[in-house]
């Protein structure tokens, strides 16, 4: 009777491990998404000294890491103003791309930014998987 009581705890478990490690995209509005634009938004802000907003492109989520390549944009929808920030030059060159690439970890604090590239004009993630052991299935 005890063994048979023990591989049903493990079968009402196994489902919820393995639903923690899909793969989702969290809906718009949703807390966790929230969470993950306003930790990116705060280095992003910094750099383009500037409110901003994220018109997501891409959003994938599994176990505690998150990949996002977005838009960034004023309050509004109105576009970032580079003239004034350290992307002006590569802006005016066209050696610019107008969005953000990031990873986030999901910690005890919340989400945190391991890595981000704003303007990149590649595919600058590229071995973000290996380099910061993250799943692939999160990348494009």
């Amino acid at each position: 009777m005890m063994a048979g009581l023990g591989g049903a705890g493990l079968s009402l478990v196994w489902p919820f491990t393995a639903a923690a490690q899909s793969v989702y995209t969290p809906r718009r509005g949703s807390a966790d998404r929230r969470r993950i634009m306003n930790a990116l938004r705060v280095p992003v802000m910094r750099d383009l000294r500037q409110r901003t907003i994220f018109r997501v492109k891409h959003l994938r989520v599994r176990g505690r890491h998150a990949f996002m390549i977005a838009r960034p944009l004023r309050p509004g929808g109105k576009p970032i103003n580079y003239r004034r920030t350290r992307f002006a030059a590569d802006r005016r060159a066209g050696a610019f791309e107008d969005e953000v690439v990031a990873l986030l970890i999901r910690s005890p604090r919340g989400w945190q930014v391991v890595h981000y590239v704003i303007g990149a004009t590649d595919v600058v993630y590229d071995g973000w998987w290996n380099t910061y052991r993250a799943p692939r299935a999160i990348f494009p």
